[in-house]
């Protein structure tokens, strides 16, 4: 109790401001939520599975009929259960599951770097278009923002050193990943290479880190399965989703660097997936001022950061690089189909 009352008056105007950041994100989800349509053909899906009669019912048929893990549904289940099952009221428990990243991205980020970066990731998460699209979604794509950026801390954090709760926040919530999102297995696979090659290279706590996945692969055996399972048996089923709905384009990589570095959404607005160039826009005053120029400059920070020799940042943003280079590859050779929101882990 000291603890927080010590942390409550050693931050007050930062908890005054985190909280009227949250309350905004709050405001903007909620008002896109009351102008929101029906359910569209995913979020019903969601509804069926969550709607079971008992949660053992939800995994079940989950497992019977559908690719992705119930971590997420079996959360829908009990909201139901207490809420009802209205439209606002599922996309509510996803607000609500998305909302924490908020004051989740100040700290962490001003932990890790300095109060101003803590403020700016703190802005993005309130008003980036992409982010709020799927918070309000009913499915897990609220959920997996917070958990990947609390894993992301908790992983370099633990590489500093071995703590005791930040070897158990990075096991635990890298584990309800793993139960609630299949492509988290890339993001861990890559954890995993990007942090024994960080602990080789230091020549310490290699046998603590390895103990750590260990104890991670104990726990989301089952998942692992599944997640293993679906990738062989249904390969053939997923080229052939790809190649008749989502045929890739390596033009996707422009709807990335619009939805992760500005407010436009072109997947959004328009609804399907005809993907355009960078460059196809360029005299359009708009595109150019609004969408072009922030990308610009937002790449020459990114890349001028991870020239900067700054091991924490490297620490935490190479493992979303490498994820997305690979999942970019897989989808390239139809081996997985890939629409923009499955790249939400790395955002």
């Amino acid at each position: 109790m000291e603890k927080i009352k010590n942390f409550i008056n050693q931050n007050k105007i930062d908890l005054i401001w985190v909280s009227f950041i949250t309350l905004i994100a709050f405001g903007i989800r909620f008002f896109a939520l009351q102008n929101s349509s029906d359910l569209i053909l995913d979020e019903t899906y969601s509804w069926y599975f969550a709607s079971q009669k008992s949660f053992i019912d939800v995994i079940r048929e989950i497992n019977n009929q559908d690719i992705h893990l119930p971590f997420y549904f079996v959360l829908l289940h009990f909201w139901i259960k207490l809420f009802g099952d209205s439209v606002n009221s599922m996309r509510l428990c996803s607000l609500l599951l998305f909302l924490p990243v908020i004051p989740i991205s100040f700290f962490t980020v001003k932990s890790l770097f300095n109060r101003s970066a803590g403020y700016y990731a703190m802005i993005l998460f309130c008003i980036n278009t992409f982010v709020i699209f799927y918070s309000n979604q009913v499915r897990f794509y609220s959920m997996i923002v917070p958990l990947a950026l609390i894993i992301a801390y908790s992983f370099v954090k633990l590489l500093e050193k071995f703590e005791k709760k930040y070897v158990l926040s990075f096991i635990i919530f890298h584990s309800i990943l793993l139960y609630t999102f299949s492509m988290s297995l890339v993001l861990s696979m890559f954890y995993f290479i990007v942090g024994f090659s960080y602990v080789l290279i230091k020549k310490r706590n290699i046998k603590d880190f390895i103990l750590i996945y260990c104890v991670i692969g104990l726990i989301s055996l089952p998942a692992l399965f599944v997640i293993v399972n679906n990738l062989f048996l249904m390969h053939g089923n997923l080229c052939t989703y790809s190649q008749e709905f989502f045929r890739f384009s390596w033009n996707i990589v422009t709807d990335v660097l619009e939805n992760f570095f500005t407010s436009e959404n072109y997947l959004i607005i328009n609804h399907h997936y005809n993907y355009r160039n960078l460059f196809d826009n360029l005299n359009n005053p708009k595109y150019f001022f609004l969408i072009f120029i922030p990308i610009l400059i937002s790449l020459f920070g990114f890349f001028r950061s991870l020239l900067s020799n700054n091991i924490r940042l490297n620490l935490l943003i190479l493992p979303s690089i490498f994820s997305f280079i690979y999942i970019i590859l897989l989808a390239s050779a139809d081996v997985i189909y890939l629409q923009t929101k499955y790249l939400l882990i790395i955002f």
